[in-house]
């Protein structure tokens, strides 16, 4: 085991004292909050998926879904033009994409990068997908870091995201866990240690 991977389990093992376990179902219960929508509205689930996460980024899950759900509805409503100037906490490129998504264009042309499709494919399959949403928390967790304060490099670059989610991948392998409960049950511990820090 690496000194990455050592990290990833210390953090694990933090959590279970804790008592996170049930954290490690994190995805599994965004991902029934999102077919409550997905019903409400009468949608496909991989397009309220694919809304939440484009959205996603810098923005807590509880104003991502309530976020998601007031442009789903104001674009339904009301129309692609008022849904333009629907007032949600994500970046103005980020909304056009989730735009772009209602409005029936091909969802993988617009849920792009190794975060926000690992997001996507972590909530829209919490009981087989092999993905890892790797954002700062999880950064942190992997250096060994202990609080927030600590500047993160882009991991936008493949190789780079490819190398955090392995570990978390071998980790999970030895703890009997999907790579996206590991994930989920060490971010919510980093969160908790540091005062329930934004995600």
């Amino acid at each position: 085991m690496n000194h990455n991977q050592q990290n990833i389990l210390a953090w694990y093992r933090k959590a279970l004292s804790l008592d996170l376990f049930d954290e490690v179902h994190w995805y599994s219960n965004r991902n029934q909050e999102a077919e409550a929508l997905a019903v409400k509205l009468g949608m496909r689930m991989s397009v309220v998926v694919g809304v939440i996460a484009v959205i996603s980024p810098n923005v807590r899950w509880e104003t991502n879904l309530r976020d998601a759900e007031v442009l789903m509805e104001t674009y339904w409503e009301k129309g692609e033009l008022e849904a333009t100037f629907c007032k949600i906490s994500t970046y103005g490129t980020n909304k056009t994409k989730a735009l772009q998504i209602l409005g029936g264009g091909e969802i993988f042309n617009y849920v792009k990068g190794p975060k926000v499709s690992s997001f996507y494919e972590n909530i829209l399959y919490p009981y087989s997908s092999g993905a890892v949403t790797v954002d700062r928390h999880a950064w942190r967790i992997w250096k060994g870091l202990e609080t927030e304060f600590s500047d993160m490099p882009d991991l936008r670059y493949h190789n780079r995201y490819q190398q955090i989610s392995e570990d978390y991948r071998e980790v999970a392998s030895q703890v009997d866990l999907l790579p996206h409960q590991l994930q989920a049950i060490t971010w919510v511990a980093f969160r908790e240690m540091n005062g329930n820090i934004n995600g």
